[in-house]
């Protein structure tokens, strides 16, 4: 099923490269079986960068139902923006491949990781022209991660006298649980705690801190 319906000026919200794929929302079904959770914080911080940046990336539906399976924080956002419209691949795809494509597409996002000084630098960049907390980051986890405040132990450098922040080093990690899924951490203080939350972007239901050394 594809719209063909003409690109209306609402529609500017969507990039001029997607706006071909546009359906209307109201034909698109969120996923009863999304293994992914989006809390009200998850949903903000999308409805922030859609409302900012517009939609950038189609949505991935599968035809024979007009389920999305890649994009269900996405549509749930747009609809509270009071979007008429999204662009969606809308594709003819059997059940179990549109489900496994929804896996993979989670958890290889999952797999990645933060080059830290790209994304200090980053996060300094764009701090003075964007929300930081809209587009997700918390004061204390910014704070945390760029080590604002947070002495420069062993420096005889003070970096504050030059306005550069301070670096925490990165708490040492001990693997991922794989009984449930959840990371275990070994940190010595409040500071390297909520780094690590920082970079890895999860809430404490998801990391197992600890600060002694780990026993079998």
């Amino acid at each position: 099923m594809k719209w063909k319906g003409p690109i209306m000026p609402e529609h500017e919200y969507i990039h001029e490269a997607l706006r071909k794929l546009a359906v209307p929302i109201g034909t698109l079904n969120l996923d009863p079986n999304n293994a992914r959770h989006h809390d009200r914080r998850n949903i903000d911080a999308i409805k922030y960068s859609l409302d900012t940046f517009g939609q950038r990336a189609p949505l991935f539906v599968q035809e024979q139902s007009m389920i999305v399976r890649v994009g269900n924080a996405r549509l749930l956002a747009a609809r509270e923006l009071g979007w008429t419209h999204m662009a969606a691949i809308v594709a003819d795809e059997d059940e179990v491949s549109a489900m496994a494509y929804a896996l993979a597409d989670n958890r290889t996002s999952e797999l990645g990781a933060w080059d830290l000084d790209a994304l200090s630098e980053g996060l300094s960049a764009i701090g003075d022209e964007f929300d930081l907390l809209g587009l997700g980051w918390e004061q204390s986890e910014y704070e945390a991660l760029l080590g604002v405040g947070v002495p420069n132990v062993g420096s005889d450098v003070d970096d504050a006298e030059f306005g550069m922040p301070t670096p925490l080093a990165p708490p040492s990690v001990q693997g991922e649980d794989t009984r449930n899924g959840r990371f275990i951490l070994v940190y010595e203080t409040d500071d390297e705690k909520a780094l690590w939350m920082a970079v890895l972007g999860v809430d404490g239901e998801k990391v197992i801190y600890t600060t002694s050394d780990l026993e079998d």
